[in-house]
Order: structure tokens, then sequence, then C-alpha cells
């Protein structure tokens, strides 16, 4: 099988503009939504966010996999077959509402994050939120909220298109969003604009 070139996989998959930018939220949509939750809708809500994991790895978190010390979390990544793990640095102010919130629950290091026992509604047989609570849950924030519909992974795609705007390198955007390489990340999320061009260029002497 021929392997892909870099060259090969922009000229295949890249985005154009703006309009072939998957379906996300933006960094005030997020915010908005935040401000209007509490305890562990809020926690979820910014874990999504903030880690860019997506929705099963985050519902998957044991309170074993945060380290408080090193404020990192640990997110299991299933692609097709393979499993791995990336380690996310996390936010003081997420370190704090864990840590608050691990102190009210007091829960076993083996639980999870999200176990149904605080969800009375949507009971699992796997002891925690369901992917479709969680996806119920953040489609009925946007409406109430955005008044428009939303799903989990927006806020994925949201935080790579984010970051990229806030100027962070493509390599350390890969990594946080557990790509196998930075030209996925490439592909889906930067978009070549004038504006851009003149950001990036502002500081090259012209003469």
């Amino acid at each position: 099988m021929n392997s892909i070139t870099p060259y090969d996989f922009d000229k295949s998959f890249q985005v154009k503009n703006e309009n072939d930018l998957p379906k996300h939220i933006t960094f005030e949509q997020f915010k908005k939504i935040y401000n209007e939750l509490h305890g562990l809708d809020q926690i979820m809500w910014g874990l999504l966010w903030e880690t860019g994991g997506r929705i099963s790895a985050v519902l998957s978190t044991c309170w074993k996999d945060v380290d408080f010390n090193s404020k990192l979390l640990t997110l299991l990544v299933q692609k097709k077959k393979k499993i791995t793990t990336i380690n996310i640095p996390l936010s003081n102010a997420m370190i704090n509402d864990l840590r608050n919130y691990q102190i009210f629950v007091k829960p076993t290091p083996g639980a999870f994050l999200f176990s149904t026992s605080m969800y009375n509604r949507l009971q699992s047989k796997v002891g925690r939120l369901t992917r479709q609570g969680a996806w119920e849950k953040v489609k009925t924030w946007g409406v109430k909220y955005l008044n428009t519909a939303i799903h989990p992974h927006m806020l994925r795609h949201g935080l790579g298109i984010y970051l990229l705007s806030q100027g962070v390198p493509l390599p350390v955007i890969s990594a946080r969003l557990g790509h196998s390489n930075v030209f996925i990340t490439q592909s889906a999320y930067l978009v070549i604009t004038p504006e851009l061009q003149r950001q990036m260029t502002a500081h090259v002497p012209m003469r």
C-alpha cells in the first residue's frame, strides 16, 4: 500500500474556506452554556471543551484517571480496534471543580466521574451516564441556551478551531485532540484566510 505524503493528504482533504469547516460551537457559545450549568453537568460540559475529548472517552473517565498533583487527565482513545491513552493537562479551575466535587461525593478511585448514581433518571448497565444520555443533555442545552441543536462532537471541533485562531501551533493541537498525525488536524481545521496571512506575516520585514 502506498504511503500518504503530507502533500497528498493536504491536496485531498484540506478545507478550502470557512464553509468547509465541520459544525462546531464557538468559545462564546461554550461560555454561555457553561455559565448556565451547575455541578456535574457543568463539569461534563467543561471537560468536553477543555480536553477536546470524544464523548465516549470523557464518559469513561474514572476518578483514578485524574492526577490532581500533576493536573492531568488520562483519556482512553479508541479508534477502530486500537486503544491508546493520552494525558491531557487540566486548568486550575477544572482541577478545583473536580476536587470539590470529589470531596462532596467521596467516590472510590475506580468509580466513574459520571456515575449513574448521580443520574437517577439515566440508569445504564455500564454504571455511568450513557452516550445517548449525554447527547440528549447537550442537545437540550443547545436548544435552551443557544436556540439551536448541537451535539458533543461540536465542542471537540470548536476547541480545535478556537486554538488555531489563538495561534496555538498545530502539533500542540494535534496532541491535545489525540490525532495520529498533524496533517489530520491541519486538514480538518486550518483555513488559510487573507486575515490569517496578515497576522502571521505582520512582523516579516518587507524591505
